[in-house]
């Protein structure tokens, strides 16, 4: 690999006015081939029967060289002597899927497994695990507290938990709501991101919130060859990683998304009016000053859209504080050579002043790249998932497992489309990105998870009009989005991939509550299970429940997870449900108490 400056390829804008093909008619099956080039398995495609959604953040460096790389998709972890090249593998139970890692200050290592609710922690020096803990039902973030010697494990069930570094049960568990992701400490001030709506909560030493801010809303405009640089009131969403800027602020790798209306094509697709950042999401990097913002009425600045760096899974600022680089797994499989550009390094202090048309870029020449991390001596390590290597840019390429995960579906639903937009970039790690989006023609539709056994619930839309998942291919991923056409094989592996998408993570409830809410959801008194039926909890019918139209009953497997709920969001809470989407025709609750309602709610909770 070596450091470039790249051009980024006009999309078609609009429809085929640019010299792009023209998109195929509506209701087109899609063919038999030649099916998308550049995918694993070729036409006929290839299945790796466990492939998770990409996370990123799975690669640490301690000072002393040996690098902690977290595999979900083989239950590794892998601790590389950088130096000496030597990997020692580490394994975890089956599907326990290793996410985050963070080295403490002791030569210990810390790994969340996101998938059993455990931090292993590792003495490097002997390369083994010491401690074996379980902190919430989903952690995702961790970071060290020196002052302390603790690690703090953020959970997307909504706790902060504390874990003495050196072993032990918890010392804290606050409760901040649903879907926390990174965490960061910064002397007595703890920083926590959500997800979804890519807020950074402040906490100070005592746990209490004392701030919240979030990445700016897009408001400005500077031009380039005539294009639009900063497309205005674009929002953020999605945090995918938060790392300490090492000056007290912190800097976040994340989406922004056009709150405007969208339009669906043919004719329009999923683009904006600003050739180097076409989708309707773009990647982008926010530099955020936390609590101090609030106290000094600094207000974030909204930087340029990282040109069709789809999936920014992963970022990493230097030891000196003065430089980033940043890694997007969308590109990997791009069939435009042009926009296999999976690494961005550059100056922190550019970050504002970029020319998105002119981004210095790292081309990998092969790998998928998932996570990213420097060394004390500042060199850039970057760590691919298929195949499973390091590599140190501008050095060795390190392999870490020969076991292939190489799957034809983790490259469609990650894969940039053209349009600097994937799968992923509304479905994050195969749920949904929170949003609600105004499509022309349409209406207001709240994304759908695909998490949780997306096949059985077909026919697909809220309104139920894409009978399979062929069609929705065609209408989603190679009409509205500008993707190429896959052939049927490919399709059928996108199906399974899709299937295997595990349901989120359920929280930690009250058997009681829960066991009275389910009495009452099964009541033919409520309805409530003449319609969420079966296992998915759905019948897969369309029915007009008194909120504008007939729509599709969703499956509530999840569902603790999605909020806001309805097709149109109208119900931030699930109690908001009972009081302002619908009335009696969704299911009678009219009559029920307000513990009842509660119990109620603690059920669809816990589904």
């Amino acid at each position: 690999m070596r450091l470039r400056a790249w051009g980024v390829v006009l999309g078609c804008l609009g429809g085929s006015g640019f010299g792009c093909a023209p998109h195929p008619d509506e209701g087109t099956v899609v063919e038999a081939a030649p099916g998308i080039s550049g995918v694993p398995g070729g036409d006929e495609g290839v299945t790796a029967r466990q492939a998770l959604p990409i996370s990123g953040g799975t690669l640490a460096i301690s000072d002393t060289g040996i690098a902690v790389a977290s595999d979900p998709d083989r239950d590794r972890i892998f601790l590389v002597d950088l130096a000496t090249q030597k990997v020692t593998a580490l394994g975890t139970p089956a599907r326990a899927e290793p996410g985050r890692v963070v080295v403490d200050g002791s030569g210990r290592a810390h790994v969340a497994l996101r998938a059993t609710g455990e931090v292993w922690s590792i003495d490097l020096s002997k390369r083994e695990v010491f401690a074996t803990r379980a902190v919430c039902p989903a952690p995702r973030g961790l970071a060290y507290d020196a002052q302390l010697d603790a690690v703090h494990v953020a959970c997307d069930t909504g706790e902060l938990v504390t874990l003495p570094a050196g072993g032990g049960a918890n010392t804290r568990s606050l409760f901040l709501g649903r879907d926390l992701r990174d965490v960061v400490v910064e002397g007595d001030t703890i920083l926590v991101s959500k997800f979804r709506s890519a807020e950074v909560l402040t906490l100070d030493a005592a746990g209490q919130v004392t701030h919240t801010e979030r990445p700016a809303t897009s408001a400005s405009t500077g031009s380039s060859a005539g294009s639009l640089l900063t497309p205005t009131g674009f929002e953020a969403s999605i945090a995918w990683r938060m790392v300490a800027a090492g000056d007290g602020r912190v800097v976040v790798a994340h989406q922004r998304a056009n709150p405007g209306q969208i339009s669906i094509g043919p004719g329009g697709y999923y683009t904006t009016v600003a050739p180097c950042a076409t989708g309707i999401v773009h990647g982008t990097v926010s530099l955020l000053a936390g609590g101090s913002a609030g106290e000094s009425g600094a207000t974030p600045q909204a930087n340029p859209a990282f040109s069709h760096m789809v999936g920014p899974s992963d970022i990493a600022v230097s030891p000196n504080g003065r430089q980033i680089a940043v890694v997007s797994s969308g590109n990997s499989w791009s069939t435009d050579p042009a926009l296999r550009v999976g690494l961005v390094v550059m100056p922190l202090s550019a970050l504002g002043a970029f020319d998105p048309c002119s981004q210095p870029g790292e081309p990998l020449t092969e790998g998928e790249p998932t996570s990213v991390a420097y060394t004390a001596e500042g060199q850039v390590v970057v760590q691919s998932r298929e195949p499973a290597t390091l590599e140190v840019v501008g050095g060795a390429v390190i392999k870490l497992s020969e076991e292939s995960r190489a799957d034809t579906g983790t490259a469609m639903f990650h894969m940039n489309s053209g349009f600097g937009i994937a799968c992923a970039s509304c479905h994050p790690e195969g749920r949904e990105d929170g949003r609600v989006w105004d499509f022309v023609g349409i209406g207001a539709r709240r994304t759908q998870s695909v998490a949780g056994g997306l096949m059985a619930t077909a026919p697909f839309h809220w309104s139920g009009d894409v009978a399979d998942l062929t069609h929705l291919v065609h209408d989603v991923f190679v009409s509205r989005m500008g993707g190429p056409r896959p052939n049927r094989p490919q399709v059928q592996h996108f199906s399974d991939y899709l299937d295997r998408i595990p349901a989120p993570v359920k929280p930690n409830l009250d058997a009681a509550r829960v066991a009275r809410g389910a009495a009452i959801f099964h009541d033919s008194a409520t309805g409530c299970s003449s319609c969420h039926d079966g296992e998915l909890l759905t019948n897969n019918g369309s029915y007009d429940v008194g909120t504008g139209g007939l729509f599709q009953v969703p499956s509530l497997v999840g569902l603790d997870a999605r909020a806001p709920f309805m097709h149109d969001g109208c119900a931030t809470t699930l109690a908001d449900r009972f009081e302002r989407c619908g009335g009696d025709a969704h299911g009678d609750t009219a009559q029920l108490g307000e513990a009842e309602k509660d119990d109620l709610i603690q059920y669809l909770r816990s589904l």
